[in-house]
């Protein structure tokens, strides 16, 4: 991990201070070693840059800074050159070539440069912001960080953002450019802002827009080049496989993993495959077959039903820290192994996010009406969001998220993206962005992360089948055929692969659900849905959450209760939430608003936590709140 703070024509902050908030983000990074830390300003004071990583030996052969001729590069997440000409891992390398990478290079990361003749800066974001920058406009001048939390210490502690909580509670994720906190946003996804001279204001080029991306020629199935698709996606994974003794990549029974053991495999990429999940589970038991029939080697991890509540104290506030509260304690079985591990090498771990933009996971709609309405694709998006069956978010939150996201759409609609396109933008633009932003964060100090998913290539290829054709899978279903056949043969775990005939798989899926339905309807009408007692609405067979919940629902109405005054409760129904925490409702009545409840859990932990709580929030000046959008 890399963690940096930077300022731009900020008088009133002095290097010495930023070098010493920086020191104190140890307790919410672990990894972090002091010794590494390195510092840079320019003669005039307008630009200030501190940095600090884990140890040298621990990130080999990751080089985070580079300093030459009066310019400082740097980087964090991990960037990758496709075409391997530049060893992206080495800043120095990124120093070399930028003229020539700084537009194809993939992975998640964020890339800095400063200048000190003549002061210049340049921060670059990844294609999706998966590497989230943060800056909040303060004093005059720009502070931008990897953590909103340092951003806090180097300006003013701040009130919770009322938009980015509402979009937490409602849409799942804070989306867009939002925060927890108010004043601090997000830089977009790929862009490039640079600041010259004594310019107020940043000048801002977006090297690789959504619309762009998602404005695909439209392309017929037959017509599609897997090899040359393969060939593209496969590029990165060699230069990593090139750069790195070993990669990490999950095998499961679903098909994002397939995809990615099928390009490791035909281009010879060594890795560690790895499962979560029971012996006898679906998972484990396909990953272990393709293990053994291509020679692979293959670890099973497993997580028992008491290993979260029996850590939960020791894993729950590090993960909100580090994530500045965006990742939901839903989520806290993902960084209890890693935590665990005692390995001192940082890893590389590839995984599926993003893979959902060519299954159509987002928008399945009725695909052969060319238009529909704003309120069907926020229907469609909606069966994502957090299930809220007892009305725990107050009107007014829900009001707002539903009201950035309608203003999101219409937004889409304008940029001349197609309608049916748009649930499967929201997707992966909003929610895949920022799961690869929380998750990447949360384990930053062990491992760095890369999704083949998150590459232009494989999105441009994505948009360019219809929805309707993506309905059917047609991208994962191909890649793995064409790369890895045997692979191809090997059992999945829920679906089979679907036909390939778009309009037949089409019809298909709708006689079933209509089948379901009639079905559902008859076992009314015979009254055969009487159940005795509460059943539980929620499939607790994998990582065992509602027993997690239940575990830790007495310290987590404590903590409710001891926050009679947090204005987490403007966003949330306090009475609805004792009442539905108490000891007279169900644990299955509950398991209804799991997720919901994991993610008010968030807030409360978050807002409270020792880390933040020193000193009152500060309200900004207007003036010095405002994003791109007041810029623009």
């Amino acid at each position: 991990m890399n963690l940096f703070a930077v300022s731009w024509n900020v008088t009133e902050l002095s290097l010495v201070r930023m070098e010493n908030e920086l020191r104190r983000m140890v307790s919410v990074y672990p990894t972090l070693d002091a010794r590494t830390l390195s510092k840079f300003g320019s003669v005039d004071g307008m630009i200030k840059l501190v940095s600090m990583s884990n140890r040298p030996d621990s990130i080999a052969p990751r080089v985070y800074s580079h300093e030459s001729r009066g310019t400082v590069t740097m980087y964090c997440g991990l960037p990758v050159d496709p075409h391997n000409d530049c060893a992206a891992h080495d800043a120095a390398s990124i120093e070399e070539h930028w003229a020539d990478v700084k537009d194809r290079l993939e992975g998640t990361y964020a890339v800095v440069r400063a200048t000190q003749y003549p002061p210049a800066l340049e921060i670059q974001t990844d294609l999706l912001a998966g590497e989230a920058v943060y800056y909040s406009a303060y004093g005059g001048g720009w502070i931008a960080s990897n953590s909103v939390l340092l951003i806090e210490r180097l300006s003013a502690y701040r009130s919770l953002d009322a938009l980015g909580v509402s979009m937490f509670l409602s849409l799942g994720q804070a989306l867009g450019d939002r925060t927890f906190r108010e004043g601090i946003h997000v830089l977009p996804a790929a862009q490039r802002w640079r600041w010259t001279g004594d310019s107020a204001e940043p000048d801002v080029r977006t090297y690789n827009p959504m619309a762009t991306l998602v404005r695909q020629p439209r392309i017929a199935l037959r017509n599609m080049s897997f090899e040359k698709l393969g060939s593209d996606l496969t590029a990165s994974l060699k230069s990593l496989g090139s750069q790195f003794d070993e990669l990490i990549c999950p095998l499961t029974g679903g098909k994002d993993s397939r995809v990615i053991a099928a390009l490791l495999i035909q281009a010879g990429i060594k890795a560690r495959y790895s499962t979560f999940g029971d012996e006898g589970g679906y998972d484990v038991r396909i990953a272990a077959k393709i293990a053994k029939q291509f020679g692979l080697s293959h670890d099973v991890l497993k997580i028992d039903e008491t290993d979260v509540a029996d850590n939960w104290d020791a894993i729950c506030l590090p993960s909100i820290r580090s994530t500045d509260g965006m990742r939901s304690l839903y989520l806290l079985a993902g960084v209890l192994k890693p935590l665990s591990d005692t390995r001192p090498a940082k890893d590389v771990y590839l995984w599926g996010a993003c893979g959902e933009a060519a299954r159509c996971f987002y928008g399945r709609l009725r695909f052969l009406q060319d238009e529909i309405s704003t309120q069907e694709i926020v229907a469609a998006i909606a069966t994502n969001n957090p299930a809220d069956n007892s009305r725990l978010v107050r009107s007014d939150a829900l009001e707002t998220g539903a009201t950035w996201l309608n203003n999101w759409i219409s937004e889409c609609r304008e940029q001349g993206i197609a309608t049916l396109d748009i649930p499967d933008a929201f997707g992966t633009f909003m929610i895949d962005a920022r799961r690869l932003s929380n998750n990447g964060r949360a384990l930053a100090g062990f491992r760095d992360t890369f999704t083949p998913y998150a590459t232009p290539a494989f999105l441009q290829a994505a948009f360019a089948m219809s929805p309707l054709q993506r309905y059917t899978e047609p991208l994962h279903f191909g890649l793995v055929r064409h790369l890895v056949p045997a692979l191809h043969k090997v059992e999945l775990a829920k679906d089979n692969w679907y036909p390939q005939n778009a309009l037949v798989h089409y019809i298909r899926e709708g006689v079933k659900l209509k089948v379901k339905r009639y079905a559902r309807s008859i076992r009314r009408r015979t009254q055969r849905v009487y159940r005795s007692k509460s059943h539980y609405s929620y499939d607790d067979s994998n990582f065992h959450r509602v027993s997690w919940f239940e575990s830790q629902r007495s310290q987590i109405r404590e903590l409710a209760l001891d926050s009679a005054a947090s204005p987490v409760w403007d966003f949330i129904d306090k009475d609805e939430f004792e009442r539905v925490m108490s000891d007279n409702v169900e644990p299955a009545v509950r398991s209804r608003s799991l997720k919901l409840l994991f993610h008010i859990a968030t807030l409360l932990y978050y807002q409270c936590d020792s880390e933040r709580v020193v000193r009152p929030p500060k309200q900004l000046p207007p003036n010095e709140i405002h994003t791109m959008s007041d810029m623009a």
